[in-house]
């Protein structure tokens, strides 16, 4: 993935003392990406991959579950299980905590954008435009990254 970073720092004298902080802070770029089409998955706190555990109101599992749900519909594309999983890691996914008020079920949502994408990911009537993307995350020694 091509880009260029840019990072600008100050710093504080004493400002651990004089903020109170413990942790730094920062503030975004001015520049925010333009993915105005995104595909929505959703997560709740009940493990739905595994074996079904309810975790009440835990937005950590949510997320994880939106993460999954995500990383298979990219498997369903043709991405291998390691190009999914790089692919998310590097892709501008917007999540929002979508809802914390409905005891027992956290709910986190993840958009997907699709101008990421060479090709349009939507399903269509006939299913998912599946592709041979071949196996591109491999170690020098020929090994896969992830397993």
């Amino acid at each position: 993935m091509a880009g260029i970073a840019t990072l600008k720092t100050s710093i504080i004298k004493d400002g651990v003392t004089k903020l109170g902080l413990k942790q730094p802070i920062f503030t975004p770029s001015p520049i925010d990406p333009m993915y105005k089409e995104q595909v929505i998955f959703e997560g709740l706190s009940v493990d739905v991959n595994g074996d079904g555990t309810q975790y009440s109101m835990d937005a950590t599992v949510a997320y994880k579950q939106a993460a999954l749900n995500c990383m298979d519909y990219i498997q369903r594309l043709g991405y291998t299980r390691e190009q999914a999983h790089l692919l998310l890691s590097a892709a501008p996914v917007e999540a929002h905590v979508a809802a914390i008020v409905d005891v027992p079920n956290a709910c986190v949502t993840m958009g997907l954008p699709r101008a990421i994408f060479d090709r349009d990911i939507l399903p269509t009537d006939d299913g998912l435009d599946r592709r041979d993307y071949g196996q591109a995350a491999i170690r020098s020694d020929g090994q896969r990254c992830l397993q």
